[in-house]
């Protein structure tokens, strides 16, 4: 897999997404968002073509 150009972090994406960190996490354990890429011992993050994909999806999915 390619280095990403950037990462969004759980914050960010709830912050974006409106989802509360318990329901992403949620999600990730049902297998309906992908792991986040570990960055350090204390950091995650998704990688950006992944949160962008998603939410496209979710547009698609509503229209």
């Amino acid at each position: 897999m390619a280095t990403p150009d950037r990462f969004v972090s759980i914050l960010e994406f709830c912050r974006r997404s409106s989802l509360s960190r318990g329901t992403v996490y949620n999600m990730v354990a049902r297998r309906e968002l992908p792991e986040p890429t570990r960055l350090t011992a204390n950091r995650v993050a998704f990688p950006g073509e992944v949160v962008d994909a998603w939410f496209a999806a979710r547009q698609q999915a509503v229209s």
